[in-house]
């Protein structure tokens, strides 16, 4: 609370990703701040570890090691503090007995993306004072009064998320010239180690069902001649808490294989997408964002939820996916071949147009205008 740090950070607005990631919802929102030169001190809070720092600190962002004391400083400082991702190191880093008397921010929960699977308690705990949500189902679920969530209305807001916008812009000229591969994480693979709370695997990773699986199908006969009878680069990305053990999946060498750690955005290869496979991950939003044919690919759906943070959610594979769900390799292969021969199910379009009520470029400016107004409404 030093003179030179209510100065250098007085009612500043806190913007953070990962802590060793940016590249997602604050680093749009963060741009679209200085961009349009809102009337707001916008800095961005990041490890000096991440290969995003030199290149954020190359566009003049205002970046604020993580877990230093300009950190703390920052957050005593803030007005609000904006997080794509909810972790209680990132929402609430500091120790509560002896700096809450200080911290008077807001939390504005970004969103990684959108809410798939019943994470309330998680939610519970968290508490936003706003929450952004990109579809009417997502809204509903959180909002109504029967679900297991506290938040409500007031916290809710149905504007999008705001790497969005910049997706669209993206998606609609590119080539579509790939076949993603993204499978989510789990949490029963994984403990937390460092100061950076990174995920590190487990010793069961090596000899778990979920690694057998995916390294079977990128190594699969039938990807290759997919890959090579419709001129598309096949891509493998684990989620980024599995980033740093591409080399365990096996990957053959027609596989290009992507870091999402060391990815500054994984946004054009979204938008380059012909054809995402996955298994339970958001990023399918992303891709039914764009149109772009989906296949899901759930080998462990009997016991995903047994070994995850996740519970069962509004979200139904099977009713409201935006594209099949596939048990075994080879059906989900078949899935894939059918997508690029432009032979998937009706259905599955018809979902993607629907869900999404805003495709105008427009999120940042709603998401701004919520903050704007939050700035003069009163806390309860």
């Amino acid at each position: 609370m030093s003179p030179s740090s209510i100065e250098k950070f007085g009612g500043c607005w806190v913007l953070m990703d990962r802590a060793d990631k940016a590249g997602d919802n604050a680093e749009a929102f963060y741009r679209y701040l200085v961009s349009e030169k809102k009337p707001v001190k916008p800095v961005f809070v990041l490890s000096r570890k991440s290969p995003d720092w030199e290149r954020l600190h190359n566009d003049g962002f205002h970046l604020v090691e993580f877990m230093s004391k300009d950190h703390f400083a920052a957050l005593a400082n803030a007005k609000f503090l904006l997080s794509s991702h909810g972790d209680r190191f990132i929402a609430r880093p500091y120790h509560r007995a002896e700096y809450s008397d200080l911290i008077n921010y807001q939390f504005v929960f970004l969103q990684h993306g959108v809410i798939v699977h019943d994470q309330s308690e998680w939610f519970n705990d968290m508490m936003p004072r706003v929450l952004v949500t990109s579809t009417p189902k997502e809204f509903s679920s959180v909002t109504d009064a029967c679900s297991g969530y506290r938040l409500t209305s007031r916290e809710v807001r149905l504007i999008g998320i705001p790497r969005h916008d910049s997706l669209l812009s993206e998606g609609t000229s590119a080539k579509k010239d790939t076949i993603f591969i993204m499978p989510t994480w789990r949490q029963n693979l994984t403990h937390i180690d460092g100061i950076e709370k990174k995920r590190k695997v487990n010793s069961e990773f090596a000899c778990s069902e979920y690694l057998a699986r995916w390294k079977s199908f990128i190594n699969s006969d039938k990807l290759r001649e997919l890959g090579k009878e419709h001129c598309k680069s096949i891509v493998f990305c684990p989620h980024p808490n599995f980033a740093d053990y591409i080399d365990a999946f096996e990957p053959p060498p027609w596989v290009s294989t992507v870091n999402a750690l060391d990815t500054g955005s994984l946004q054009p290869y979204f938008a380059r997408t012909s054809a995402l496979i996955t298994d339970y991950s958001s990023v399918a939003f992303d891709l039914a964002f764009l149109n772009s044919p989906v296949i899901y690919y759930q080998f462990d759906r009997n016991s995903f939820y047994a070994g995850h943070i996740y519970k069962v959610g509004y979200f139904d594979f099977d009713r409201d996916g935006f594209g099949p769900v596939s048990t075994e390799e080879a059906a989900a292969l078949h899935d894939l071949e059918a997508a690029l021969l432009g032979k998937e199910d009706t259905q599955f379009p018809a979902r993607r147009r629907d869900t999404f009520p805003f495709r105008d470029g427009l999120c940042r400016e709603r998401l701004y205008k919520e903050i704007e107004d939050l700035s003069f409404t009163p806390r309860a």
